[in-house]
């Protein structure tokens, strides 16, 4: 009887296999904080930028700041920038100014959070910006 038991409890236990392939592969998406520091300077008007991390399309993280000067100048500018995400996500984070004529993004500065070791990023309105991973 014993044996018989453990035949039809194998066989139910292929039979969902088959049916349901995922249930060996399920995995749980754990998720994880994650903090960056994001250290640069900005041309910005009234010394305004704005930031955000996301996850493919999805934002995760949003926020402004303000740089030591406003446009012509350079001001210098440091975030630290906490972020929650499941583990093994790619995240990329944005750096942009509001236009001041109708609200809309620009001079928009992307970069891959998995591909910041060691390098600065830039464009029109920031330079010398770093991203470390603390």
């Amino acid at each position: 009887m014993i044996r018989f038991t453990c035949y039809v409890a194998a066989l139910i236990l292929c039979v969902s296999l088959l049916f349901v392939p995922n249930l060996a592969e399920a995995k749980p998406h754990k998720t994880v904080q994650s903090e960056y520091q994001v250290t640069g300077q900005v041309r910005a008007w009234e010394a305004s930028y704005s930031f955000r991390i996301k996850a493919g399309k999805k934002e995760l993280v949003k926020g402004y700041g303000t740089a030591t000067q406003g446009a012509p100048e350079w001001g210098d500018f440091k975030e630290l920038i906490k972020v929650k995400h499941k583990k093994g996500q790619k995240l990329t984070l944005e750096l942009f100014e509001i236009s001041q004529a109708d609200g809309s993004e620009i001079h928009k500065l992307t970069i891959p959070l998995d591909k910041i070791e060691g390098k600065v990023f830039h464009n029109e309105t920031f330079r010398n910006v770093k991203v470390s991973l603390n």
